[in-house]
């Protein structure tokens, strides 16, 4: 695979990685993962630059991020929003101002694409992965075992866990008898990347489809994969794998353990698969596009470049947490109204459609986006800032980014404050997100309910 491109190493002890380093001029060397390397190149002779890549969602094992001094390292890659914001919080307060770059998996679309099989058979689910609790087989034979009373003949595939233990397999295998399916089931221990885009095209022509049901995904490469080949897909609400279903409508999704849903979404897609498969075949050139090898790789050498040269491109850095947070000894802006007649308060805010009706007719309201939302600050002048415990904001906009403390968010929050803007928080509900939340920012937001926002600017006014 990589004959002619790369000598590839192996068994690398923090020895024979001195001496590696020693007898090679790198520019730059990529640790992805594993933190005994990076220690070790640490400990080396190596002048060029150290990359940390972060591909793992597992949060045990990125706990290691928050040990590393600014010294250790010259950037961060990341393969999504989600995982540039779990690294955020963890290396804050070490590592301000280094570079953090989002750079997503890329897929060989080369290798995964739509192959004309025959449609032998009846309907296939299928799930790839191992067989660990990260990827949460049993939550795959759980709703396997609801869909067979539905559809009593359909075949469920298991792909991986070669590397499995003997107790794992049995384990596995006691689990999927326990609930009736072993007629029904085929697992694939292992089978070449190559040879996958038979598998997903295969589920795919016999109208089946795939599940994902991990617990936390940092990129989610089985479902591009899937995807790409034309199968459908149904995952979980978890990790980035949101960030997957802005490229395609066709990627549904369903709340972590909410089994139920999964049946329910499972079923409607068996139903309407001819529908799901059209609507998939017209957005693949959008996925290439966002995830082809051959579409992104010279982007990834280029940030190589800029990175080698110090050519001053702008990348994102990690940020201090802490300087958006006020001192207890702050006292929050006065709220002063215009008196002219007729005017209504001047207002900013991220806001969801049934809030922004609501409150369009008192004030003189902009909604505003994530991706210029400075300008419109700026431009508007608001008397104050309304930030609501919002699920999308204007044009779905800043979906996921407020229960999880987006970067964009907390720039944002920043600016605000720099602005001595009055910042007001609104409560829809109260759910673990808002909690959650609160206690994130609780030095940073006034929290102020709706309706108490509402009576008090208009009483004020």
């Amino acid at each position: 695979m990589f004959e002619g491109l790369a000598k590839l190493h192996f068994d690398l002890t923090p020895v024979k990685i001195a001496n590696l380093l020693e007898n090679e001029n790198f520019d730059v060397v990529i640790i992805i993962d594993t933190e005994e390397y990076l220690h070790a190149v640490n400990q080396s002779t190596h002048n060029g630059l150290v990359i940390v890549e972060v591909h793992t969602s597992i949060e045990k094992n990125l706990q290691y991020l928050s040990k590393i001094e600014s010294s250790d390292i010259d950037a961060i890659i990341v393969v999504s929003q989600y995982i540039k914001n779990r690294v955020q919080k963890l290396t804050y307060k070490k590592l301000v101002d280094m570079p953090i770059i989002i750079f997503p998996n890329v897929v060989d679309s080369d290798i995964f694409y739509p192959v004309d099989v025959e449609p032998n058979g009846a309907p296939v689910i299928g799930w790839v992965g191992k067989l660990d609790e990260h990827k949460n087989w049993r939550d795959f034979l759980k709703i396997c075992s609801q869909i067979k009373s539905y559809q009593n003949t359909i075949e469920f595939w298991v792909v991986g866990g070669e590397t499995s233990t003997e107790s794992r397999k049995n384990e596995f295998f006691k689990f999927a008898d326990k609930l009736g399916l072993l007629h029904n089931l085929k697992w694939f221990d292992r089978i070449e990347n190559d040879k996958m885009r038979m598998i997903y095209s295969t589920i795919s022509k016999r109208k089946g489809i795939c599940l994902v049901t991990s617990k936390a995904e940092s990129f989610g490469m089985s479902i591009i994969e899937s995807l790409l080949c034309g199968c459908p897909v149904i995952a979980t609400n978890v990790g980035a794998i949101p960030e997957i279903k802005s490229k395609t409508s066709t990627l549904k999704l369903y709340n972590y353990s909410d089994l139920s849903t999964a049946l329910n979404l499972s079923i409607e897609m068996l139903e309407n698969h001819k529908e799901v498969v059209d609507k998939l075949s017209r957005d693949r050139d959008r996925l290439v596009q966002y995830y082809s090898s051959q579409e992104n790789s010279m982007d990834y050498y280029e940030i190589m470049e800029n990175l080698i040269q110090n050519s001053g491109i702008d990348f994102d850095k990690i940020f201090d947490y802490d300087k958006i947070l006020r001192q207890e000894s702050h006292m929050p802006p006065v709220v002063k109204f215009t008196n002219k007649s007729g005017s209504r308060p001047k207002v900013c805010g991220i806001m969801d459609e049934f809030s922004y009706n609501s409150f369009k007719n008192y004030f003189d309201l902009i909604n505003i986006s994530s991706k210029d939302w400075q300008n419109e600050l700026l431009t508007h002048e608001p008397d104050f800032f309304f930030l609501e415990s919002a699920w999308k904001g204007q044009n779905y906009e800043w979906e996921h980014k407020i229960n999880r403390t987006d970067d964009e968010l907390l720039k944002l929050l920043t600016f605000v404050g720099k602005k001595i803007f009055l910042l007001c928080f609104g409560i829809k509900k109260i759910l673990y997100i808002s909690t959650r939340f609160f206690q994130q920012q609780s030095n940073v937001i006034t929290y102020l309910l709706q309706m108490l926002i509402v009576s008090a600017a208009i009483n004020q006014y």
